[in-house]
């Protein structure tokens, strides 16, 4: 039996294919940190890239996971 860990299988959230390079956080979230704008900025356009690959019917995110699953042990 084999089994598969995804360990951030969504990029911190820029593979929802929902963020901005103008996105916000509340105060006190952890994005704050980690999506200053050398992150974010090339984050959501990488993710950008992907969207015109993500089949009709499907989202970002299933595309995501549907790629982790996907991969031969």
């Amino acid at each position: 039996m084999s089994a598969v860990i995804a360990r951030v299988p969504f990029d911190e959230g820029s593979l929802t294919g929902n963020l901005t390079k103008e996105s916000t956080w509340p105060k006190g979230d952890w994005r704050n940190t980690y999506f200053v704008k050398e992150n974010l900025d090339p984050s959501v356009e990488h993710a950008d890239a992907l969207k015109p690959l993500v089949p009709a019917g499907m989202t970002m995110s299933g595309m995501a996971l549907r790629f982790i699953l996907g991969e031969q042990l």
